[in-house]
């Protein structure tokens, strides 16, 4: 980090931010059109809505009694796991990583445990509340 001591002089910063008007407004619509093309992927994808259910998923249904499914907390695909079948794990711990939206987001395991399995591959499309892994809370 660098501080560099100053006057801030706003006249002179509008004069820099209209010479660079046009450059601005280039990245800006490059931008857009990079979004719209991402949710475009999304539709395509049936990944473009999120609908709230009261209930579980249906792919929680299958974690078995007695163990505790760990759920992707947004769409976007599968990046990877940084935990593998037999590992401990405490709660908070960071067991995987999601790219949603070109950001990447941390899965958290949701109570201490070991590792059982992992459901997905990375690169996979997931949807919100996909399982990832199945763990046994100790």
């Amino acid at each position: 980090v660098r501080i560099d001591e100053g006057t801030f002089r706003w006249a002179d910063e509008k004069r820099r931010l209209a010479t660079e008007a046009t450059g601005v407004a280039a990245f800006k619509s490059t931008q857009q059109a990079a979004f719209e093309a991402e949710r475009q992927r999304w539709k395509a994808a049936g990944l473009d809505t999120f609908v709230t259910d009261e209930g579980t998923p249906a792919e929680a249904a299958l974690v078995p009694p007695g163990l505790t499914g760990v759920e992707s907390p947004v769409p976007g695909n599968l990046w990877k796991y940084l935990v593998a079948p037999g590992d401990r794990v405490a709660p908070g711990d960071q067991i995987a990583i999601v790219e949603s939206m070109k950001m990447e987001i941390a899965v958290h395991a949701p109570v201490a445990g070991r590792m059982i399995e992992m459901r997905a591959v990375p690169g996979r499309t997931l949807r919100a509340g996909d399982i990832l892994a199945v763990m046994e809370a100790t």
